[in-house]
């Protein structure tokens, strides 16, 4: 199981020489891609209205699905067209496994749009959990911008020949056989 946690991982790794420009896209799309959601709840708190008719009214218009629809295509368009990617089983694999997760949060978010939700406690908690399972998704595809994470076929080859020169330096070469007969 650690492994696997940690092959899943593997991915996070691309962000660590470009965090500040994952920070600005992760931003950038949360405050001004929700605009449509969060300035009518905000205009309608500074005009003294009820901030929750105005989050169920957003909701009913399928602000949040969208909004997750688009940042879900935006992620899987990245995963699909990433330049030397997929050079090795593991990295297909990974790419497979969250791009049919993104399938069916794309799935569900054109259902909310087509659909038309009612105002009930459980369909606004729905929406917004799925709005939020969206952004991690679409935060973890956003790692596949770039292949750096993956171990290409060479680097593998590489790691195995030193692997095995590291193996025959350690083998004892044995010339003589107990009774001291040259082998």
């Amino acid at each position: 199981m650690g492994r696997f946690i940690k092959t899943i991982l593997l991915p996070l790794s691309s962000l660590s020489g470009q965090m500040y420009l994952f920070i600005t896209w992760l931003m950038t799309a949360i405050i001004l891609g929700l605009a449509a959601f969060w300035v009518p709840i905000v205009g309608s708190i500074i005009e003294g209205h009820n901030p929750y008719a105005a989050l169920v009214e957003r909701i009913q218009t399928g602000a949040l699905a969208t909004f997750g629809f688009v940042i879900l295509a935006d992620g899987l368009g990245t995963a699909i067209s990433a330049l030397k990617s997929g050079t090795n089983i593991t990295a297909a694999g990974i790419r497979g496994v969250i791009g049919s997760i993104a399938i069916i949060l794309l799935t569900l978010n054109i259902v909310l749009i087509i659909s038309k939700p009612g105002e009930s406690v459980v369909v606004i908690w729905f929406h917004i959990i799925l709005t939020i399972f969206a952004i991690i998704c679409a935060s973890y595809l956003y790692c596949f911008r770039t292949s750096d994470w993956e171990e290409g076929v060479s680097k593998i080859k590489e790691q195995e020949d030193n692997h095995v020169d590291a193996l025959k330096s350690g083998v004892v070469s044995i010339k003589n056989d107990d009774d001291g007969v040259a082998l």
